[in-house]
């Protein structure tokens, strides 16, 4: 009898001890991947706009170049040199925001996918995702430079673009 007191008493002291599932709460993990995609829409509607706004601006250069029947070569040639080169940095700063992009939102698909599975505990949770906040706001602050060097290149083609066509 004693023995089976003694082993319900350790029984109850083990199950006591067990940890119980926490739930954790993934709103603010949700709202960061909303973020990233956000991001990522903001970044690729910009693009798209200046590339288009670059190929309007050749376009307009060939017309006014073919309507006034006379080409001046060495400036026109610099000219689409110049937006051949900001092509090139508009295809190479889109590339590099959109794999920092990818690899924020893989690490927080990665963190949720930790949560669902019951693979990590809300402490190394709220470690991680604190983690991951510096890190969206690294991204933030990257999309936000990146936007502003391409609008500062096509104030500059649009100058450099009437001072062409006229």
């Amino acid at each position: 009898m004693r023995t089976f007191i003694y082993l319900n008493f350790i029984l109850i002291i083990i199950l006591s001890g067990c940890r119980r599932s926490e739930s954790i709460d993934t709103t603010t993990l949700d709202r960061h991947i909303r973020v990233t995609d956000s991001l990522h829409q903001e970044l690729t509607d910009n693009y798209k706009f200046a590339i288009n706004g670059i190929y309007t601006i050749i376009d307009d250069t060939i017309l006014a170049d073919s309507i006034s029947k006379m080409v001046i070569l060495p400036d026109t040639l610099l000219f689409y040199e110049l937006l051949q080169r900001n092509i090139s940095e508009l295809d190479e700063l889109y590339y590099q925001a959109q794999q920092e992009i990818y690899f924020t939102q893989d690490q927080l698909n990665g963190l949720k996918e930790d949560v669902k599975s019951n693979t990590i505990s809300k402490v190394q949770f709220e470690i991680q995702l604190e983690s991951n906040k510096e890190t969206l706001s690294l991204l933030k602050e990257l999309i936000d430079s990146n936007l502003s060097v391409v609008k500062s290149i096509l104030d500059v083609l649009f100058l450099q673009s009437t001072d062409t066509i006229q």
